[in-house]
């Protein structure tokens, strides 16, 4: 719910990297832009916090011997649709 990866995530990459698999891609995480999620618990790709958490993930994968890369991800037009706990924002788009 705090959009920071904690120890269940970084076990849970890391018994992933433990079975020999090329490269591994996060869960989609959302970027600092206004709109870039459409629910609080999706996992957050920016600011200490979150950062901090992410390294923990990747050592464990490196420990395990596996890669890793994040899905960066905006949701769009759809970030409103059943927003009920941030702040409404306008549309983001490619077009502006």
């Amino acid at each position: 719910p705090t959009g920071v990866p904690e120890e269940n995530v970084a076990a849970y990459y890391r018994r992933r990297a433990e079975h020999d698999v090329g490269l591994i891609l996060s869960e989609g995480t959302a970027i600092d832009r206004p709109g870039a999620r459409n629910d609080p618990g999706v996992p957050l790709f920016h600011g200490d916090q979150a950062l901090t958490g992410w390294k923990q993930v990747i050592d464990g994968v490196h420990a395990a011997g596996g890669k890793m890369g994040p899905q960066i991800w905006h949701v769009g037009s759809v970030a409103n649709m059943f927003n009920d706990w941030a702040p409404e924002t306008g549309i983001e788009g490619p077009s502006g």
